[in-house]
């Protein structure tokens, strides 16, 4: 018992060290670029030089924007609201998603081919709350992609053979074997990830973009509201190239919704 009790701390402290060296990389960059803007403002030519004072007025302000998101997305990551619980239809919740994403998904020429089953039981969760998780998953597909390719959604009904060991069942809902969920399959044509990323690409700062384009914390956040209701979320990379993201939530009983 103490041995296992000493290998739960440790890894709660490695988890908290990671964290916070991810929060001071996340923070610091911003905070450097409003320094170097704060500098140049010092200078007189700056000030005396209209576009140039905009320049650096506009660089602080992207900082600070930047500093802001990191801060309330890890304020997400905290946060133990429950979601009001109500009978969602799943297709509705991708096409809000996907709506979001158009503008986009448009500019990097991405196809999009969404194959919903034509009847599929209702899911059991808050509407906001999962369309945010479905966004930030949407979102990681498509930042996969810059050059363009095929974004692919299906939905379907899937019987629980197992529950990953990863699953974290927050606030004991837990999903168990046998259970029917309603699933929601994401696929990329992207480089997909390394097989020893599958389970660490959820890790909060996780990202494999290059600095400034995301803050390694939207799939973090997707896990976190999917597992909060009892949900699961997997990632695998595909046979033929590129990764897929599935998601799992809890069927409403007694309810039943079409495409």
């Amino acid at each position: 018992r103490n041995a296992q009790h000493s290998l739960v701390q440790t890894a709660k402290t490695e988890s908290v060290g990671l964290l916070a060296a991810g929060v001071a990389h996340e923070i610091r960059n911003p905070l450097a670029r409003i320094q170097l803007g704060l500098q140049a403002l010092q200078r007189h030519e700056v000030i005396q030089d209209h576009e140039k004072l905009e320049k650096s007025v506009n660089a602080i302000k992207v900082a600070c924007d930047k500093a802001d998101q990191v801060v309330g997305e890890l304020m997400k990551i905290a946060a133990e609201t429950r979601p009001e619980i109500q009978a969602l239809d799943i297709h509705s919740a991708v096409e809000e998603a996907l709506l979001v994403m158009q503008e986009m998904i448009e500019s990097q020429h991405i196809e999009v081919d969404f194959e919903p089953q034509e009847t599929l039981p209702a899911a059991r969760y808050g509407s906001n709350e999962l369309r945010q998780a479905l966004v930030n998953v949407l979102l990681n597909a498509v930042q996969a992609m810059p050059e363009g390719g095929l974004l692919t959604v299906h939905t379907r009904l899937q019987t629980l053979d197992e529950v990953p060991t990863e699953t974290g069942g927050r606030s004991g809902n837990v999903p168990r074997r046998g259970d029917e969920m309603v699933a929601v399959d994401i696929e990329d044509s992207g480089p997909g990830l390394p097989e020893d990323k599958l389970l660490t690409a959820f890790d909060a700062f996780y990202t494999t973009k290059p600095t400034g384009v995301a803050t390694g914390l939207g799939l973090t956040i997707a896990k976190k509201i999917i597992e909060l209701q009892g949900g699961i979320i997997m990632l695998a990379n595909r046979e033929n190239g590129g990764a897929r993201a599935t998601i799992l939530i809890p069927k409403a009983g007694g309810f039943r919704t079409t495409v």
